[in-house]
């Protein structure tokens, strides 16, 4: 999947200068987003996509704890 581009991260209403966060984490596959490409900045999140998140960090920077 490719990762999003600014205009992207703009018609989603999030600010450029938070963009960083969000490009890092798409880039680094820790959020896919709730389908291909969406996101939602100003909802929240459920305990399964946080915990997702997570798994997804130890994995990535932990791999021996999981």
């Amino acid at each position: 999947m490719t990762p999003p581009q600014l205009q992207i991260w703009q018609t989603m209403q999030i600010p450029t200068r938070s963009t960083s966060g969000p490009t890092a984490l798409w880039n680094g596959h820790m959020i896919t987003g709730r389908t291909a490409f969406t996101l939602v900045p100003q909802g929240t999140a459920t305990r399964a996509e946080a915990a997702t998140i997570l798994v997804r960090f130890i994995q990535k920077f932990a791999p021996n704890m999981y």
